[in-house]
């Protein structure tokens, strides 16, 4: 059997997900401006601009996941 996970271990788990999600996102701007030709100012101006605009959807993702999971029976479906 399975025991359930510890906070820390939750937590921990969690920060890695975001910086995942933060690291692809920005990435991905810097790819697209490499395939587009872009100059060594465009391609960390597009990383730059990647990195806000993962830290901005990340802020807006998470508060309204944390929305959606408040309530009695956010409590009631963790076990």
């Amino acid at each position: 059997m399975v025991d359930p996970m510890s906070q820390e271990e939750r937590d921990s788990g969690n920060w890695l997900l975001k910086m995942v999600f933060v690291a692809v996102i920005t990435m991905s701007a810097g790819m697209i401006a490499v395939q587009a030709g872009a100059t060594t100012g465009e391609l960390l101006a597009a990383v730059g601009g990647g990195f806000v605009f993962s830290a901005v959807l990340l802020w807006y993702v998470v508060r309204t996941l944390g929305e959606l999971s408040t309530g009695p029976s956010a409590d009631r479906n963790r076990r």
